[in-house]
């Protein structure tokens, strides 16, 4: 949240590794630019609507991204952070 805890500045979500989290992450890496999150082949698509304005005036930025490590499923979502500020948090969890 930000610091006035009224904005959801990044969403996690991890679950156990299943074969539909391996199938999402195969058919996500169509139209997502892959990425090394220590070690680990993961995948980041940015939003579509990236780079625009949202209702508040507030621009859209960061995306979605995927990647399994140690048999651990990993989403990461943010239309508030940068696609490098969410490679900086991804890389950083052990």
């Amino acid at each position: 949240m930000d610091s006035n805890d009224k904005k959801l500045l990044i969403g996690i979500e991890q679950s156990k590794e299943s074969s539909n989290s391996s199938k999402i992450s195969k058919e996500m890496n169509i139209n997502a630019e892959q990425v090394n999150i220590n070690g680990h082949k993961g995948f980041f698509v940015e939003w579509g609507n990236s780079g625009e304005l949202d209702k508040k005036g507030e621009l859209i930025t960061g995306g979605l991204l995927r990647w399994i490590q140690e048999g651990t499923y990993v989403e990461m979502e943010s239309s508030w952070l940068s696609r490098n500020k969410m490679l900086e948090v991804a890389r950083s969890m052990k």
